[in-house]
């Protein structure tokens, strides 16, 4: 998980430095000079669409640490080559979803299907050691703190988080506004003129508390080995 968190705090500093940069521009006397040339404003429309990028980068850090983080779980799990009967009962389910989420629903039959068990079963009596997924989690584009904890809940990850973080409300907004900004259905001069610097900066912190919360949760649950049986 070192690596993952090392990622996490520069992608934070990353976002820092844009919004200090956001925010010394934003001021009402605020100028900028290019090459000696006469200061100029910055205008209004590169301030809205600046402001709005800043979901897309906050939503890359929620995505990129929780995606981050579950990958190292696997690999831990991957790596430590056990059978089915070494871990815990919540292993095991996701193990055979993942198992039957490789079956093609149209062009599968009940000799496929039969076939798959079979192959499950004895991959069970001999023991096979068992491997996930990672690219079988469905986090694309659609993490926010109700998502998460059903991600966590799911691998029996407990999902307390700070106070401070108040329960991850803002990963919605950013959730929200991501994927209208990505999908096309809002302008990022639309977008940015709903929010002040400040405000995204409130937003920044809250999530940031909450993504530090979660990252601590899936550290412990790897170093006390709570998947194993």
């Amino acid at each position: 998980m070192e690596t993952v968190i090392v990622d996490f705090n520069e992608r934070v500093s990353e976002i820092d430095e844009y919004l200090s940069l956001l925010q010394m521009i934003s001021e009402p006397d605020a100028k900028i000079s290019v090459d000696g040339k006469r200061p100029r404003k910055v205008k209004t429309v590169a301030l809205k669409t600046m402001k709005a990028s800043c979901f897309l980068m906050l939503y890359n850090l929620v995505e990129s640490s929780i995606r981050g983080s579950m990958v190292q779980l696997y690999e831990q799990m991957n790596a430590e080559a056990l059978a089915l009967d070494k871990f815990d009962e919540y292993v095991k389910k996701i193990w055979i979803e993942q198992k039957f989420k490789n079956m093609d629903p149209f062009s599968s039959n009940q000799t496929s299907y039969r076939n798959l068990i079979k192959s499950m079963v004895d991959d069970v009596l001999v023991s096979t050691p068992i491997s996930l997924d990672p690219d079988k989690l469905e986090i694309s584009g659609n993490l926010d703190a109700k998502k998460i904890r059903s991600l966590f809940k799911i691998h029996n990850i407990p999902t307390s988080t700070h106070y401070r973080a108040f329960g991850g409300g803002e990963l919605r907004t950013i959730k929200d506004r991501r994927n209208s900004l990505a999908h096309g259905s809002e302008s990022f001069s639309d977008c940015g003129q709903e929010y002040t610097v400040q405000t995204i900066i409130a937003i920044k912190k809250q999530t940031v508390i909450y993504l530090r919360s979660s990252l601590k949760n899936v550290q412990k649950y790897i170093e006390s080995e709570k998947y194993a049986a």
